[in-house]
């Protein structure tokens, strides 16, 4: 009893107190977890074709009334995992995502794929015919390579610790433009972010890697993915080797998102996915991406759209906005995204909620000052939310109710728009 209370001890060493908190809490069980309720409900076809046909685990598409917006991650029954000496992984999965519905933040809910329920008796009849049962699943929001899936990040500093300051010396040794080290740095911040929720919800990943980020075939990420090797600090140590206290396992995990992405930056695949995505040689990219900007006083207002909350109502994250920028990009200006997001820091945001279908728009914030008249989180309604990038040059202050004006005109637009001046002065606010 005395070696278990110095091992748990050592474990929790250097832990926040609500984290030994958590350590309290009920394991959940099968019949703890939310079921998941739909009138109508059929799977369809899987999502990976280059998945073996018998694996263990497998993602199929959810139809819900003729439409296809959920997947379900199915399992083999937990009699099979046994039989090879395997932790149960819908178990460690399904617990993960009960953790983040109940311990999550609003604000931090984006940086996972959104939690529907479970299934836990699939019958025969209800799976496709040309696949194997497997009777367990897990219900989530379908992510979809494209824009409709992406979140928008809010912008935070450098971490201020020796692993992130080793990474960023590397970086900048690269033979990378500073844009591209920018957007590098960019991408790494947000990524610890997502994984710093978990951990500060007592969940460890043990999967980190680039692919469990972005889709197969996807450049940008969506939203971190795939908890069916995760543990939570409520759960007993299930392995036989003993672990290393809970400040080393974060520690390693933020190793692992830095490794993920000091490989992609020394394949320079930022350079290569912009030369193959725009058709034009990569010496053409590295010219847009370190050529002299234009005149600022010649930029237009970006409004951007996204269902999907962003973290903070402040100013966007370069790698996160990047994919909204290249979304709406004028055909006829090939390297427009690049210029502006090279900008960003010459605009400033102003971000509304919307209520679709309607020209209903309510000021969240207005340059980083959040409105305390109004509660995102609490609202009945289905939401959106419009990000507007406004030059600072253009004098925000002197036209409020003509950007609300403007946040009415666009709100319904699907992808987002781009205003230029002499179009924003003629708005009647």
């Amino acid at each position: 009893m005395i070696q278990k209370h110095k091992r748990t001890k050592s474990f929790f060493q250097g832990c926040e107190p609500h984290i030994t908190h958590m350590r309290n809490e009920p394991v959940l069980k099968v019949e703890d977890f939310r079921s998941f309720h739909s009138e109508a409900w059929k799977l369809g076809r899987r999502m990976r074709d280059d998945m073996p046909g018998l694996h263990s685990i497998m993602v199929l598409r959810l139809q819900v009334r003729g439409g296809a917006k959920l997947v379900a991650k199915t399992f083999f029954g937990r009699e099979y995992f046994e039989s090879k000496k395997q932790l149960d992984p819908f178990l460690d999965e399904a617990r993960a995502y009960e953790h983040i519905t109940r311990h999550c933040a609003p604000s931090k809910l984006s940086y996972f794929p959104r939690y529907m329920g479970t299934i836990l008796n699939l019958t025969r009849r209800e799976y496709p015919t040309s696949y194997p049962l497997r009777p367990q699943a897990i219900v989530l929001e379908r992510v979809h390579p494209n824009i409709q899936s992406r979140r928008i990040l809010g912008e935070r500093q450098r971490p201020k610790h020796a692993l992130f300051d080793d990474f960023g010396t590397k970086i900048s040794e690269m033979p990378l433009s500073p844009f591209e080290q920018d957007w590098y740095i960019s991408l790494t911040i947000d990524r610890l972010q997502s994984v710093a929720a978990l951990h500060d919800m007592g969940i460890i990943h043990r999967d980190i890697s680039d692919e469990h980020f972005r889709l197969p075939h996807d450049f940008h990420d969506t939203v971190l993915y795939d908890f069916s090797h995760s543990y939570i600090i409520n759960i007993p140590w299930p392995y036989i080797r003993r672990p290393v206290p809970f400040a080393e396992l974060i520690q390693k995990e933020q190793h692992d998102v830095l490794g993920s992405v000091f490989s992609r930056a020394q394949t320079a695949d930022f350079r290569t996915y912009m030369a193959t995505s725009l058709d034009l040689d990569p010496a053409m990219i590295m010219n847009a991406c370190s050529q002299d900007l234009e005149d600022t006083e010649k930029l237009e207002l970006i409004a951007l759209q996204t269902r999907h909350r962003p973290d903070a109502f402040t100013h966007p994250s370069l790698a996160s906005i990047f994919p909204f920028l290249e979304s709406i990009r004028p055909n006829h200006t090939p390297t427009w995204h690049i210029a502006r997001a090279r900008l960003l820091q010459v605009y400033d945001s102003v971000w509304f909620v919307h209520v679709p279908n309607s020209e209903q728009v309510h000021l969240v914030s207005f340059s980083g000052a959040q409105n305390p008249e109004l509660d995102v989180d609490n609202t009945a309604q289905e939401v959106s939310f419009l990000l507007l990038l406004v030059p600072r040059s253009w004098d925000m202050q002197s036209h409020k109710r003509r950007l609300c004006t403007c946040a009415q005109l666009v709100a319904n637009k699907e992808c987002g728009s781009i205003i230029l001046k002499e179009e924003f002065d003629e708005l009647d606010g």
